[in-house]
């Protein structure tokens, strides 16, 4: 299913792994991960809401364009390395020589599944179907960006508490279905091994000491409100309230410790 979904999404699974690895083990820690830095600038400009909701060519925070996204895996392809951070798929693959073979080998395969399709539906005069197919990921691609934007913009960075560097929201059930429960998301990062059909519940066994969810909207105007006031003050960061009676949560020792497992890319797994 992974594999079918990739060649679809034009996903590199190997480079995601191997970024959202590092994403989950230094959470909003720059020198460690680089998948997610902040502060997120605002994306209201009115070409991009227009992208977000016609065909999505720059790309953005949380979304697919042609230019970072898909012309991204013929880079890649070539070997030249290239991504949306180019600078921190580099780093992440320095000294791994076999694992970025896996992953440019990868983005071969997707780009000759695409040019292979494509091919094959002119010969045949069926021009739309690579335009559905190939481009689907980059076309209206808006519910992306609005339900994936808040999970962690605006937060706080540095910090070893998950709950003042991660938001969970609530959705309605078809957007959660569609998000693979994701709008959990404090939960998930702090259990990530926890199937994402399972974040409810959890959510449920620790929400005394968690803070209350927002909701969709109440997080977008939290968001409006933080890039507000960062035009005054550049450095302003939410700082989310925690319940009362928990405490602040303490560094690991060992951030390796804090390791995700099996669920992590081979390279990438903490021997027990």
């Amino acid at each position: 299913f992974l594999r079918i979904y990739s060649v679809l999404a034009w996903w590199n699974y190997h480079e995601y792994g191997m970024s959202h690895t590092h994403h989950h083990l230094f959470t909003l820690h720059p020198r460690g991960d680089r998948e997610v830095v902040l502060p997120f600038g605002p994306a209201w400009k009115p070409l991009y809401l227009l992208q977000l909701f016609t065909l999505n060519v720059t790309g953005g925070m949380h979304t697919k364009g042609i230019k970072g996204h898909i012309l991204a895996t013929f880079v890649t392809a070539f070997d030249r390395y290239g991504s949306r951070r180019p600078d921190w798929m580099r780093s992440l693959y320095a000294g791994r020589p076999e694992a970025r073979r896996t992953a440019v080998n990868w983005a071969r395969f997707v780009v000759a599944c695409h040019v292979g399709f494509a091919v094959v539906c002119f010969a045949y005069g069926l021009w739309i179907l690579p335009v559905i197919v190939s481009l689907g990921p980059v076309i209206a691609n808006w519910h992306s960006y609005f339900v994936g934007g808040p999970m962690h913009c605006g937060l706080r960075d540095h910090v070893p508490d998950f709950r003042k560097c991660v938001r969970t929201i609530t959705l309605d059930p078809v957007s959660e279905f569609l998000y693979w429960h994701m709008n959990w998301h404090l939960e998930h990062h702090m259990f990530a091994a926890v199937p994402c059909y399972h974040l409810p519940k959890l959510h449920r066994a620790v929400a005394d000491d968690m803070p209350a969810p927002r909701t969709l909207v109440g997080a977008w105007r939290e968001i409006r409100e933080v890039w507000r006031r960062q035009e005054e003050n550049p450095g302003y960061q939410f700082d989310t309230p925690l319940p009362a009676r928990s405490g602040a949560a303490p560094p690991p020792a060992n951030p390796a410790a804090a390791a995700i497992g099996d669920i992590a890319p081979r390279e990438l797994r903490v021997a027990a």
